[in-house]
């Protein structure tokens, strides 16, 4: 599996299967040297997968080493997501047009091993797709250039989570901020999109039956037809990021000139008279600093 050079991804979800067999090897607590000899199922599991990577090795797999039609004008970069209890996985996809005709072509892909659950999972692939874009945009000058970033994932938490995230989770939290931080450095009109398990094909790199002729198939290389169109698609819209310049300015002066006819909340607790109300909020904060979460417990006590 080391020996695999796939810098880009392309192989992702093929080699997969092994990156989560060799977890499973790991953590199931059978094996404590590396020289140890698989017994029962883990043997005739191992064993099919060495042969299917020598089979693999004796086969030709082919990726056209241009992704775009000459002339050509990159219009939209699309990222499908998606998690499991195995693993996570990311895919980038550009869309050109030249002349009328719509070209689509892979362009990376990352996956990893995960023992999370499938919702944090998920979140991850999504946060995964935000750094891959950004590698890829300072890589690729072109990138910067495209008219449009269309995100989609098939978790519905994940969209209701990047709308308005949960206070008490700070795991999610921290995830959901670095997806909105991203989309702000993309400076791209940004779109997230919800879309049934059965269209996302990151779903193909989060399990371990991707058959090695799946590389080789347009779906892979291509993408799914449909996304061509989104707009006539079953995709559902569900938050648009537009980042242009002037919208971005308007939103900082508003964040740093509040409004003069809005009440001041920390003024008004330095004018108040009541000396348990700021303790109480100075116990709060205090609270959520030094138990990093943001429930509040039920009372404070005179210590503190």
């Amino acid at each position: 599996l080391a020996s695999q050079y796939d810098p880009m991804g392309l192989a992702s979800p093929f080699l997969v299967k092994f990156k989560i067999f060799m977890n499973y090897l790991h953590k199931c607590g059978t094996y404590s040297e590396w020289d140890d000899a698989l017994v029962g199922e883990d043997r005739s599991n191992g064993l099919k997968m060495v042969k299917e990577m020598i089979l693999a090795s004796e086969k030709r797999l082919r990726f056209d080493r241009c992704n775009k039609p000459e002339g050509s004008k990159l219009k939209r970069i699309i990222c499908f997501s998606d998690g499991s209890t195995s693993a996570f996985q990311t895919v980038l996809y550009g869309v050109y047009e030249v002349d009328g005709e719509v070209h689509t072509s892979l362009l990376t892909a990352k996956n990893r091993v995960s023992s999370e659950s499938v919702p944090r999972a998920e979140l991850n692939s999504l946060v995964a797709g935000c750094r891959l874009l950004l590698n890829f945009m300072q890589a690729v000058s072109e990138a910067n250039e495209a008219e449009e970033i269309q995100f989609f994932s098939d978790s519905t938490c994940c969209m209701d989570w990047i709308k308005s995230y949960p206070l008490n989770d700070i795991y999610v939290v921290n995830r959901v901020l670095e997806i909105h931080k991203s989309v702000r450095l993309f400076k791209i009109p940004s779109k997230f999109f919800w879309i049934r398990s059965g269209l996302n094909i990151a779903d193909i790199g989060t399990r371990s039956d991707c058959k090695f002729t799946y590389l080789s198939s347009d779906e892979w290389q291509k993408g799914p037809s449909w996304m061509r169109d989104v707009d006539n698609s079953s995709a559902q819209l569900k938050h648009f990021f537009n980042t242009e310049e002037e919208n971005m300015a308007m939103a900082y002066k508003a964040a740093i000139e509040p409004d003069p006819d809005e009440d001041d909340i920390w003024s008004n607790l330095l004018k108040t008279h009541s000396l348990k109300k700021v303790l109480r909020v100075w116990c709060l904060i205090k609270g959520i600093f030094v138990n990093k979460s943001f429930k509040a417990k039920c009372s404070s006590t005179v210590t503190e």
